[in-house]
């Protein structure tokens, strides 16, 4: 049996809202890193984290699970945790000893009431979260919509590093805008695109300085290294992009109020 150094040990915790899929995603990670030969399913019956027969009968999780992978010289021990409320006990005893807590969300039903639960905890408790938007291939799924309900719920600091490519029926990727590179699904498992290989609709370019959306008469940025095409204004708002030059008038309204100000002073003392 291998033996990891603690400083190559980290302890994740899946947390979310029951049916977000989190025990679908821990499948998709363990077979990923080769942990598992093929990837169960809960309707089956046949995922790793999801072995009690009461949980194969309801479909769902009630009570946590470990399921460690090895990746890239680290030890993973991945926690699936229920996200019915009547399992909250197993939820606190995971966010109690995790390094990282993955927020599962689902695009389609949006931000829901066990994961608002889960966040104040992890909260409380200072454990650093990091939000995964699963279900974008469903009908009805919208990054935009849930991307401005995580930030209406859990404050302006959420920030995507990755965008999809395609929505519904039509997702087929993600834009990774720390690798400046695209992951492409078309064939089964992911291809990565070179720097300025985007697909179309999307344009990545490494050393830009800014993201920027596109349309006749303006530009949106946002503060990142990466250059990416929108397809829609309601996409590049929704990932907090504003209009170039309003930063610009704001600044210059405020000079012209300094300046109004200093008028009014000096006609006083006249």
């Amino acid at each position: 049996m291998k033996v990891f150094p603690p400083d190559k040990i980290r302890n994740v915790a899946l947390v979310g809202h029951s049916g977000s899929g989190k025990t679908t995603l821990a499948e998709a990670l363990l077979f990923r890193a080769g942990s598992v030969g093929r990837i169960g399913t809960v309707e089956a019956g046949t995922t790793v984290t999801d072995y009690d027969p009461e949980e194969h009968a309801r479909g769902i999780s009630v009570t946590m699970a470990l399921a460690p992978f090895e990746w890239r010289g680290h030890k993973v021990n991945l926690i699936d945790t229920p996200g019915y409320a009547d399992f909250a006990g197993d939820l606190h005893a995971a966010l109690r000893v995790v390094d990282l807590a993955v927020f599962v969300v689902s695009a389609v039903e949006g931000v829901e009431v066990q994961t608002v639960y889960a966040w104040r905890i992890a909260e409380e408790l200072g454990v650093p979260r990091m939000i995964f938007v699963n279900k974008l291939d469903k009908e009805r799924a919208s990054f935009e919509r849930t991307l401005r309900d995580l930030r209406a719920r859990f404050g302006a600091g959420v920030a995507p590093i990755e965008l999809p490519i395609g929505q519904e029926e039509a997702f087929h990727g993600v834009a990774d805008l720390f690798r400046d590179k695209a992951y492409i699904y078309d064939s089964g498992s992911a291809e990565a695109t070179d720097d300025g290989e985007m697909p179309e609709g999307y344009e990545i370019k490494g050393n830009a300085a800014s993201m920027l959306y596109h349309e006749p008469d303006s530009r949106y940025y946002a503060a990142t290294k990466a250059e990416v095409w929108f397809d829609s204004v309601e996409s590049a708002e929704a990932a907090g992009f504003s209009k170039p030059g309003s930063a610009a008038k704001s600044e210059a309204a405020a000079n012209d109020d300094d300046t109004n100000e200093s008028a009014a002073d000096e006609a006083e003392e006249k």
